[in-house]
């Protein structure tokens, strides 16, 4: 009997083996026809005078996509260690394999050449400045803390640094570090949309297929492309530290999305038996995880070395901005504005087509409130101290989260 049971085990693994080959090879012909076209066809367009008109509608439209943006086909988390490392293991194995080469996706290099912009009128200037002006004070916010921290904010070089959550968008000559939970899904849309016109329609899984065409002509850690790094625009988005992980656990945990992370909280942190008639894990119960699993130190090197998703994983280890100088500095709080001034700066564009979340209209901020005053509030202290720096970076403030209210903290 259990020889019969193993033969149909191994019978099965067989069989999703084959099957898993034909998808590949379906997705990788879909894939060279697609580089082929994007070859042919992609033309930048100019700067239409009608877009930011028309970006200020949209975004007034759906002003609440951004709420929640991760499409989540990835299946089971594995408990600790991020699956996200199984989908992206083929960029590190192709990357490896020598510094130029290699199968990228072709894309017309000489789309910035000839860039004549149309002049900005009066107020677009005005509005130019003052985007610019908080840019400015962003960065040196940053890089006062960068300085604070003596080092510890840094991978020491750009050569050691976790590149792969950047997405490069060539054909317009801008870089894009990649936070979960923070727009991923809308601006995938807008970068393939801009460079790769209608690729995404064909595609079961977005971000998959994103990571296949936002590549740089050269391989990742190249002397080549990070030559290309320092001419590019470079753009990070972050939101309120807190929000962000009430986003993953509303998104992940609360749905058992994430089933078999959610099975070893509840298994590990569940101490209350009223809690036993749930199957989901309780913020408290996430939060203690969050807190035993991640480290309490500040450096870059020590976040890596506990991460165990991307969806909480800590903007400054994530996208390095002590190693990267971020041309933009966007923040959820002032999307609106700092869309309307990327797609004007990086000649984007915006189409019907391309807004496809529409999320619940209640405020992260005000769902982020609510759960905080469920756990006590030694336990938010060590959620902060674990996540201090992104509020520091990028001038958030505890202060709301805490109940009853304390002393000032930094």
């Amino acid at each position: 009997m259990r020889l019969y049971k193993r033969k149909n085990i191994k019978s099965l693994g067989y069989l999703l083996a084959g099957l898993l080959a034909v998808k590949i090879v379906i997705e990788r012909s879909d894939y060279d026809n697609q580089r082929r076209r994007a070859n042919t066809r992609h033309v930048t367009p100019d700067v239409r005078p009608d877009l930011l008109d028309q970006g200020e509608q949209l975004l007034q439209a759906h002003s609440k996509e951004y709420e929640d943006e991760e499409i989540d086909d990835e299946g089971e988390n594995g408990g600790i260690r991020d699956i996200e490392e199984l989908a992206e293991s083929y960029e590190y194995m192709e990357d490896k394999e020598g510094e130029d080469g290699g199968d990228s996706v072709a894309v017309n290099l000489e789309a910035g050449e000839g860039d004549v912009r149309a002049p900005l009128d009066e107020n677009m200037q005005e509005f130019f400045e003052e985007r610019e002006k908080v840019y400015k004070e962003r960065r040196e916010r940053v890089q006062q803390v960068c300085k604070d921290l003596g080092g510890a904010g840094s991978y020491g070089s750009i050569d050691q640094c976790p590149l792969k959550r950047l997405r490069w968008l060539v054909s317009h000559n801008l870089l894009m570090c990649f936070n979960a939970k923070v727009g991923t899904s809308t601006w995938t849309q807008y970068l393939m949309e801009a460079g790769f016109p209608g690729v995404l329609k064909n595609s079961t899984h977005w971000h998959y297929t994103a990571e296949r065409y936002l590549k740089p002509t050269h391989k990742r850690y190249s002397s080549a492309a990070k030559d290309l790094m320092k001419e590019f625009g470079k753009v990070v988005i972050v939101r309120d530290p807190f929000a962000r992980i009430v986003s993953a656990y509303l998104d992940k945990i609360a749905t058992r999305s994430f089933a078999k992370l959610s099975r070893y909280i509840i298994k590990n942190y569940r101490v209350s038996p009223r809690n036993n008639a749930t199957r989901q894990p309780t913020f408290e119960e996430f939060v203690k995880f969050l807190v035993e699993h991640t480290s309490s130190s500040d450096s870059v090197w020590k976040k890596l070395e506990t991460r165990t998703d991307r969806h909480w994983f800590p903007y400054y280890a994530n996208c390095f901005p002590c190693d990267i100088d971020y041309d933009v500095i966007a923040t959820m709080e002032t999307i609106h504005e700092d869309t309307r001034y990327i797609m004007q700066k990086y000649r984007l564009g915006l189409s019907d087509t391309i807004w496809g979340n529409h999320r619940s209209s209640t405020s992260s901020e005000e769902k982020a409130l609510a759960l905080f005053k469920t756990i006590p509030r030694s336990l938010t202290m060590a959620l902060y101290q674990r996540n201090r720096i992104d509020f520091l970076m990028f001038g958030y403030s505890v202060e709301k989260y805490l109940s009853p209210p304390s002393d000032a903290l930094p």
